[in-house]
């Protein structure tokens, strides 16, 4: 079975924070190689996503969050039915994300 891979809007712009971030301090190349690698990290989970291991964000959302390393990133997403849902993207350093408190 072949998934549908859905990048979202928060995904997107961590994804590109990092690489603006990478352009300036190491190098536009190392930025634009790193670009493409997370791309096709998220472009293999059309094919058996679950081979992922859970996230420990898991234990905060109700949702099954899944991740997939690449480097020294997380790739966070959801199974939804025949879609993979890509989350967000966060270096492995990060606290992990939990939810937003309600005010």
């Amino acid at each position: 079975m072949t998934y549908a891979a859905v990048v979202e809007s928060s995904a997107r712009q961590d994804i590109d924070d990092a690489y603006r971030w990478m352009a300036q301090n190491i190098s536009p190349e190392s930025g634009a190689l790193w670009y493409l690698d997370i791309y096709g990290a998220m472009d293999s989970l059309k094919n058996f996503p679950a081979r992922c291991g859970l996230a420990i964000e898991n234990q905060f959302f109700k949702e099954e969050i899944r991740q997939l390393i690449c480097g020294k990133y997380r790739i966070l997403f959801e199974i939804d039915g025949e879609i993979v849902r890509v989350l967000h993207v966060r270096h492995s350093a990060r606290k992990p994300l939990k939810p937003k408190r309600k005010k």
